[in-house]
């Protein structure tokens, strides 16, 4: 028995727009407030915060929320709910490296441009982090403030850290019952070039390179239509079947859910290209066609069983599928586990737009 899968993707209209606001896919960590845009109770400094140096906070206990982070990646991005009070010094969004007790070391610092109104901030930033660093806020005494939200006590335990003389910086303890209303997004860099793999490296970390081994656990068949999966109770003696697409579902907001089978924990990328005219090779019969990008989308595998990954189209998606009935594709899914070599499954696939 065969099991037919075919894949839906919305092409124009408001899912564009929805697509353009989608998070990241599920292989990004977001360290700090889950919710940096949510209205302030208060402001760090309300109670006042004496002196001319520097000043910052950090984030050590937040019940539902990512503070350190678990795993090497890089910082791609920040988010804080601030405003300006004066002065011309932008505050700091800083990497900070455990030492003793609740003392850090600053490994890395990117600036976040503030102005008067009190708002989310946000800036892009590339900044490597190392498994068990965490994030800090540092700003000008009198010219910034952040913002908090209060939480039920004891949740939301906060560390200020202090400059000058030794102190570079000296940490203690600030209370609890506080949400400091700040976050930054960090993304794998699993080729170490110091980009984040799902919105700075080209390459996507080298996920789809092509020296990776084809032999997954699954023949490549011929790209037909449709995408075809073979009944895993008829496997072959000797067939060994570690990575497989179960099962595709198109969701209305322009995305695509995959649910693949996985051998154990690690990390699951997948990308469908199609191969377009490139009219600067025109004349070549042979390389007179370039693979695009249409649709891709990577998560994680906690262990061994099926993880759902979701594809959402690109702009060359968009534009291709918005001019015709359907884009016959090629899926290619790759799974890197937490070790060991890289698995690779490639399979042809039917892109269809949602009418």
């Amino acid at each position: 028995m065969a099991l037919r899968l075919k894949l839906a993707a919305v092409a124009a209209g408001v899912a564009v727009a929805l697509l353009l606001a989608a998070a990241s896919a599920g292989a990004a960590t977001q360290l700090g407030s889950r919710n940096p845009g949510a209205e302030p109770s208060r402001y760090a400094c309300s109670s006042g915060c004496t002196g001319d140096a520097d000043l910052g906070f950090r984030q050590v206990g937040l019940l539902g929320a990512t503070l350190e982070a678990p795993e090497p990646g890089v910082l791609v991005s920040a988010r804080v709910y601030a405003r300006r009070l004066g002065g011309t010094e932008e505050p700091r969004v800083v990497v900070l490296r455990p030492t003793e007790g609740i003392g850090v070391t600053i490994v890395g610092s990117a600036p976040v441009p503030v102005s008067p109104e009190p708002r989310v901030y946000s800036a892009p930033v590339q900044l490597p982090v190392a498994a068990g660093d965490s994030l800090g806020f540092i700003m000008r005494t009198g010219a910034v403030d952040l913002g908090v939200r209060t939480r039920p006590a004891p949740d939301g335990a906060v560390v200020r850290l202090t400059f000058g003389g030794s102190c570079a910086p000296c940490a203690e303890s600030a209370g609890t019952e506080q949400e400091l209303l700040f976050a930054g997004t960090v993304e794998p860099d699993e080729d170490r070039d110091g980009l984040g793999d799902e919105s700075q490296d080209p390459d996507g970390g080298g996920f789809f390179a092509d020296d990776l081994p084809p032999d997954l656990g699954e023949d490549l068949d011929p790209f037909e239509d449709e995408l075809v999966e073979d009944d895993p109770g008829a496997e072959e003696p000797g067939r060994r079947r570690r990575l497989r697409v179960l099962r595709a579902s198109p969701v209305r907001d322009g995305r695509t859910t995959l649910v693949v089978a996985v051998p154990g924990p690690g990390r699951v990328a997948a990308e469908a290209t199609v191969r377009v005219r490139d009219r600067r090779r025109a004349g070549d019969r042979r390389n007179g066609a370039r693979r695009v990008t249409v649709a891709s989308g990577r998560t994680r595998a906690a262990s061994a069983g099926r993880v759902q990954l979701r594809l959402r189209l690109t702009d060359a998606g968009r534009r291709l599928l918005a001019r015709r009935d359907m884009l016959r594709s090629r899926l290619e899914v790759v799974f890197r586990p937490a070790t060991g070599r890289r698995l690779r499954l490639r399979r042809s696939l039917t892109l269809r737009p949602l009418r």
